[in-house]
This record gives structure tokens, sequence and C-alpha cells, in this order.
């Protein structure tokens, strides 16, 4: 979650950056507060719920039943 303020730099970021085989865009969003120096905030409860089916990581699908 990111604030209206910062999405331009959100946005150059991801335009800056190449993803590859062992560095996905998973990753590079963990490497996002730290290289353009962006306040992080822990939200509790997790209010986010994954979406996704693919994981770039384990290159493999994801059972959608294991996600809740």
């Amino acid at each position: 979650v990111y604030f209206r303020q910062t999405y331009i730099q959100v946005i150059d970021y991801l335009n800056s950056i190449k993803c590859h085989n062992g560095y996905a865009i998973d990753t590079a969003f963990d490497d996002l507060p730290k290289r353009i120096h962006l306040q992080t905030y822990l939200v509790e409860p997790n209010l986010v719920h994954h979406i996704g089916l693919y994981s770039r990581l384990r290159h493999m699908y994801i059972n959608p039943y294991l996600l809740d």
C-alpha cells in the first residue's frame, strides 16, 4: 500500500528495474522502500488479500483453495 504522493516514485522505480530469473517483481517490491527511501508502516491486522495464482518465485501455479 502506497500513499498517493509516492505513486510517481513507485512508477519511476518500476520502470527503471529489470526483473530476471532470481529477481522477480515480488523481490523488486520488497527492495523498493530502501532503494527510494520510503518510510514503511506495518498494518495489523493484514488488510491485503493475495489474489495471485502464479508464483514467480516458485515458478508454479498456486492452489487458490490454499490461500485463505
